[in-house]
């Protein structure tokens, strides 16, 4: 029997779209972009499969990159110590005070300024700051 072209056209039409079939669903993301001309840091902050909160932190972020992240995360940017962009408020965006440090670190149940105590002794500005979700939405930092 001869196979023609178009039963191998149709055959390969049908054969990517099975495989497309089987591709699960794109995860929502939340994204933030430095739109500004310093350099950019973050920290992140969820709640754990325990429900306990967590706080991580820091990356850099050059002017002109972007940084994806799960969209049940919070966000905390800061250009240094004293100097924080504005961000989001109102509908669909849920804010949450929790520890941050200034050097690198990882917080567990970081909602209390006792918590933020307890990281090593070494950080000299422990404190509480306002985090932010702004769920699958881009962030932009002018």
């Amino acid at each position: 029997m001869k196979t023609t072209p178009t039963v191998l056209v149709l055959g390969a039409i049908a054969s990517t779209l099975g495989s497309f079939a089987l591709i699960p669903p794109l995860v929502q993301a939340g994204e933030v972009c430095n739109y500004n001309n310093r350099i950019l840091r973050v920290a992140v902050a969820y709640p754990n499969q325990n429900e306990v909160w967590v706080s991580q932190g820091w990356w850099e972020l050059d002017p002109g990159a972007c940084l994806q992240y799960p969209d049940t995360w919070y966000t905390f940017l800061q250009f240094n110590r004293d100097n924080a962009p504005s961000r989001p408020q109102g509908q669909g965006v849920s804010t949450a005070n929790l520890c941050v440090a200034q050097d690198r670190f990882t917080a567990y149940n970081a909602t209390s300024f006792s918590t933020c105590e307890q990281l090593d002794s070494y950080f000299a500005d422990l404190s509480l700051r306002n985090y932010v979700n702004i769920g699958s939405n881009r962030e932009l930092v002018k």
